[in-house]
């Protein structure tokens, strides 16, 4: 650790991402603490998909490029592939697809996660706070740059997600 580096003393979430937006963790190895905690075995479940290897390797470069992990991007096409956007605005299939002008993804911003209107405020962290109790009133006390539609998208935006059927998957890659 060099001297002058210490992780400061966070008087709230946003100041705290902010901080962790523009420094590595790995600066401040040393100030860490080991974390024990618990996962189900029922959280996720794992399906096998035969991919090819040159195939692989490519959707790995594009992650990569894109400052994402494989997974996520996976995850990304397949919500961009069910999207009007895709489908130049028709509806096909009978999926529903409302427009969410509100929630943005920047791999810039939070790392690419579902943001308010390409600020640094998640839409998990907007979903936390109201399963915490608190109401849209609260939220934009404490937010004073969030609107009442910003916390109505967001809880829409996890409702459209929660309909969805997801397969986490892991991608093997095939033998030649």
């Amino acid at each position: 650790m060099h001297e002058n580096k210490k992780i400061p003393e966070f008087k709230s979430y946003e100041e705290m991402t902010e901080f962790w937006d523009s420094h590595s963790v790995a600066d401040y190895w040393d100030q860490t603490e080991p974390a024990e905690f618990e996962i189900a075995d029922n959280v996720r479940r794992r399906y096998l998909v035969s991919v090819d290897r040159e195939l692989f390797g490519r959707v790995q470069r594009v992650a990569r490029t894109r400052g994402l992990s494989t997974e996520s991007l996976v995850k990304w096409c397949c919500v961009y592939f069910h999207s009007e956007k895709y489908h130049h605005g028709q509806k096909n299939r009978g999926v529903s697809m409302r427009e969410f002008n509100r929630i943005t993804f920047d791999r810039n911003i939070m790392g690419g996660r579902a943001c308010i209107r390409g600020m640094r405020v998640t839409v998990s962290l907007i979903v936390n706070l109201v399963a915490n109790g608190m109401a849209t009133e609260e939220i934009i006390d404490a937010y004073p740059y969030l609107e009442p539609e910003d916390i109505n998208q967001a809880l829409e935006y996890v409702a459209w997600l929660a309909e969805e059927t997801v397969h986490p998957m892991e991608l093997y890659i095939a033998a030649s």
